[in-house]
């Protein structure tokens, strides 16, 4: 079985690929943000 990744069909990659194309530091930014938003945001969860 082979599996091949088809990324015509999935919005959410082409939205984040398009974003990184025409918003290079923008989108970089906001990417990293979020990553350690997500973080910080699962440890103030699991304290409270």
């Amino acid at each position: 079985m082979k599996c091949i990744l088809n990324a015509t069909g999935l919005p959410l990659q082409d939205l984040m690929l398009g974003a990184s194309v025409y918003f290079p530091p923008f989108f970089k930014a906001f990417a990293l943000g979020f990553v350690i938003w997500l973080f910080i945001h699962r440890l103030l969860r699991d304290r409270i």
